[in-house]
């Protein structure tokens, strides 16, 4: 069984699933799954193809969205990951080897549209410590002009019903 740790409530993330994981992560409500693994990463036990099957088996909407460890900041990677968020119709699992290139880029993603602060507090809440990372938000931030102003109060990502949504191809032939 994979680890699943929830950030907020419509979006998790686990290391490196298998086949048979994906019943689970169906039974446990989610509705979307992010493979965020390169299939030239060594030792991928699921490939792309492989977990995309799988999926439509057990009817959930796949997004491949392979983040190489030395381009998690690249524009276009953080633009395909949040296009699969919106895209989703529920919960979220996006996945990787270990799950943190997966929260890294929830992070940088939701800090485009949340107070940094409020990004690294539901990660640190989950137990996934980034805060070496808050340069590399806020950069994300002031690109989209979301810089909150010193001492304002704000809802957490999750409470907030214009969040980005975890999506992606529903398997229906929808996208």
């Amino acid at each position: 069984m994979v680890e699943i740790i929830r950030i907020t409530p419509d979006f998790a993330v686990a290391p490196q699933i298998r086949a048979d994981d994906i019943a689970q992560i169906r039974a446990e409500g989610f509705t979307t799954l992010v493979n965020n693994r390169p299939e030239w990463e060594d030792d991928v036990p699921l490939s792309d193809r492989e977990a995309a099957a799988e999926t439509r088996r057990h009817r959930l909407a796949y997004a491949y969205v392979p983040a190489a460890k030395d381009a998690l900041f690249d524009d276009a990677l953080l633009d395909a990951f949040e296009a699969a968020l919106k895209a989703a119709d529920g919960p979220v699992l996006a996945y990787c080897l270990s799950g943190t290139r997966s929260a890294i880029l929830w992070a940088m993603v939701t800090a485009r549209t949340r107070p940094v602060d409020l990004v690294l507090h539901a990660l640190s809440r989950a137990g996934i410590d980034i805060a070496f990372l808050r340069d590399e938000l806020e950069e994300q931030a002031e690109r989209r002009g979301i810089i909150a102003p010193a001492g304002a109060t704000t809802q957490p990502p999750s409470a907030r019903s214009d969040a980005p949504r975890p999506g992606l191809c529903d398997n229906t032939g929808r996208s």
